[in-house]
C-alpha cells in the first residue's frame, strides 16, 4: 500500500515540476518580449524628442505662415507632434 502512495506522490511530484518548468519558460519568453517593447518605446520617445525639438527651433524662426499650403501642412505637423509628446510624456 505505500508503494502505490509513493508512486503517486511521485507523479504528482512530476507533473507540479513540468507545470512549475513550463510557467517558467512563459515568463521568461514574456519578459523578453517586456524589454524589447521598452526598448522600441524608449527608442520612439528619443525620436519624438528630437523631432519636438526640431519642429519648434524651426518653428522660432517663423518660416512658414499659415496662410499658405506649407504653412497649413506645418501647423497640422506641429499639432500631431504636440500630440505625440503629450501622449509620450503619459507613457513615460
Amino acid at each position: 500500500m505505500t508503494l502505490i502512495y509513493i508512486n503517486i506522490g511521485i507523479i504528482i511530484l512530476g507533473i507540479v515540476g513540468y507545470v512549475i518548468w513550463n510557467l517558467l519558460k512563459k515568463v521568461e519568453t514574456l519578459e523578453t518580449n517586456i524589454n524589447l517593447q521598452e526598448k522600441y518605446i524608449l527608442d520612439f520617445y528619443d525620436l519624438v524628442k528630437q523631432s519636438e525639438l526640431k519642429i519648434k527651433e524651426i518653428d522660432s524662426k517663423q518660416l512658414f505662415q499659415s496662410d499658405d499650403e506649407v504653412g497649413f501642412f506645418f501647423t497640422n505637423l506641429k499639432t500631431i507632434q504636440e500630440a505625440l509628446s503629450d501622449y509620450i510624456k503619459f507613457i513615460k
